[in-house]
């Protein structure tokens, strides 16, 4: 009986991630198509900040698997996909000075406003209009359809591994242990944070 090895396991592990990251994708895309017919809707900001934010998930680097490769990535997609972890790591993601968006302007201006009711310091804050979440959205749908294209080979090549019996089974990352084993979540599970 084959085994996967370490790699295969940390590459389906992200195959897996990343398809439930890029369906989250979807959902939220088809949202602000249906709910916010401009960048200044209330509920823009918050879904545009989590397709990057999904989108991004499996590309970016995660402790003991890595990150998915843009080779994933047909050719003709490579500028929404780069645009939108450009986003991500320029806008919400993160605020550094040294970011500029295409155009080449920096993207986290300081602004210093004088206007007749008084003075205020503010920052800029660049958005995608929303029509961009549509193209985003069949890029996604595009994506998870090659992504399900190779889970198809790992589940045909190690068929034989993949749990029959009703239940929850954990995936397991170490190729000295089984791929599986029955998971029983905790009856109270609470985040514990340092």
């Amino acid at each position: 009986m084959k085994t996967p090895s370490e790699e295969e396991r940390k590459r389906w592990w992200l195959l897996c991630h990343a398809y439930t990251a890029l369906e989250k994708t979807v959902m939220i895309c088809k949202q602000i198509i249906e709910h916010c017919p401009s960048s200044d809707h209330s509920l823009f900001l918050p879904l545009s900040v989590s397709v990057h934010i999904f989108y991004s998930r499996a590309f970016k680097r995660s402790d003991v698997v890595g990150y998915l490769k843009d080779d994933i990535i047909p050719l003709d997609s490579s500028g929404i996909h780069g645009s939108l972890i450009h986003f991500r790591d320029s806008v919400y993601g993160h605020t550094d000075a040294k970011y500029f968006e295409p155009a080449g302007k920096p993207m986290h201006n300081l602004i210093y406003s004088v206007s007749d009711s008084g003075t205020e310091f503010f920052t800029s804050d660049p958005r995608p209009r929303p029509e961009y979440y549509g193209d985003v959205l069949r890029h996604s749908e595009r994506i998870r359809e090659i992504i399900i294209t190779e889970l198809k080979k790992f589940n045909d090549t190690y068929d034989d591994l993949l749990p029959r019996e009703v239940g929850d089974y954990l995936f397991l990352l170490d190729p000295l242990k089984p791929l599986f084993e029955l998971h029983s979540p905790p009856v109270h599970a609470t985040l514990h944070y340092k």
